[in-house]
Formats: C-alpha cells, structure tokens, sequence
C-alpha cells in the first residue's frame, strides 16, 4: 500500500480494503511473496505501476491480478456535497480542518470531486473538537453566503451539537487553553451562527457503511 489510510504491507485483501475503500488516489498492488511485497513496498509505486497505461504492472500479461477496489454499497452519497473534518496532533495539540467536496459540486457553486473548499490552519492550541466545529460552521457560512441548498456531511457528533445549540462546551475555551487565532475564528462563527440561518442541511457521516469521511487528513 504506496497511498492509503494507512501505508506499508497487509497479509490479506480485507485488510488492504479498509485503507482503501472511499480513499481517493489510492495506490497499490498485490504481490505472489511478503518478500516480493516489501520490496516492492521500498522500491515506490512508479516502479510498478503503469501510470502511462492507466493499470498496474501486475494487470500486464502473464502477470497475477491486482486487488481491485472495494465496492461501494449502493447508499454511498453521490453529492454534490461538502464533506468537512479536522486532524489533530494530540503530543502537541495542533490542529486543521477543511471542507471536501463530494462529487461534482460545480452545478451547486461548488468545486469538483475530492477538491478542497476551504481549509485553515495549522493552528497551536487547539484540538479536533474546535477544528470539527469550525468546519462544519465554516461551510454553513458559505452555503448561506452562496444562497445554497448544499448537503453538508460531518463525523462528529459533538460538533454537529455544539452547531444546532449555538453553544460550545470546550474545557480548551473554558479554561483558557485555546490558542488566540483558533479562539477568535470559533466565536466569530458562533456568533455568525447565532445571527444567521443557513439554507445547507447537515447530516451525520455514516463511517461504519461508508468508511472515512473524503475530508479524512488519512492519519489514523
């Protein structure tokens, strides 16, 4: 696995699906030995991947089939949508977020699919929480701004409940361990929310179905 969830060698297809399956760009390749695996592992995809020929060297005559890609289930959300989530660095509390288009987001004033929205950070002091929260609010923003009806999908049920209750519950803004820049970017969007209304329906990603969210910084 050269791109993935998760990089390196796995023993088995459904191992290898979990890294893969709802991941863009993902690149790898079956291989007869462990050996033969790691080495190629080592060796970088370009060396066994025909790029130019858009299949794998494995896909080539007389060579073993690669894997192919896990299938979608059938409920797997078609967008256009935007797709928001945080990644944090929890040895030294930096965090980012970003919103992710689902889809071609083109026909609702959107981009097109798996291209950033927006993004912000990294900021120091700061966990996922907040970067969840100011992601989702972020894109409530701009759906309103844009006077759009957009599907926004979000994983985090404790930011989905701070948005509906215009309230944030942070022991990081409650006792004062928020970093200045994260802080004065999460209350200037809740007081937007508190002030605003926005036309963009939130619904709660199903990872378990769907597997990570396409905003997933792919660092777990």
């Amino acid at each position: 696995m050269w791109a993935g969830r998760e990089l390196g060698v796995f023993d088995t297809w459904d191992a290898c699906a979990k890294q893969t399956s709802g991941f863009a760009g993902a690149k790898f390749k079956a291989f007869p030995t462990e050996a033969a695996a790691r080495a190629a592992f080592m060796d970088g995809d370009a060396a066994h991947v025909d790029y130019s020929k858009g299949k794998a060297a494995a896909d080539r005559p007389g060579a073993a089939s690669a894997p192919r890609a896990a299938a979608r289930p059938a409920d797997y959300p078609a967008g256009p949508a935007l797709c928001v989530d945080a990644a944090c660095d929890t040895t030294r509390w930096v965090m980012e977020c970003r919103g992710v288009w689902l889809g071609d987001g083109s026909s609702v004033g959107g981009g097109g699919d798996g291209e950033e929205a927006f993004t912000f950070g990294p900021f120091q002091d700061a966990n996922g929480n907040l970067g969840e929260f100011l992601a989702l609010a972020t894109a409530l923003r701009r759906a309103a701004e844009a006077g759009a009806a957009w599907t926004v999908y979000c994983d985090s049920i404790t930011a989905m409940a701070w948005v509906r209750k215009r309230v944030i519950r942070s022991v990081f803004l409650n006792d004062d361990r928020a970093g200045a820049e994260v802080r004065g970017r999460v209350e200037d969007a809740l007081a937007w929310l508190k002030a605003n209304r926005s036309p963009a329906r939130v619904v709660k990603w199903d990872t378990p179905r769907w597997g990570e969210i396409p905003a997933d910084y792919g660092r777990k």
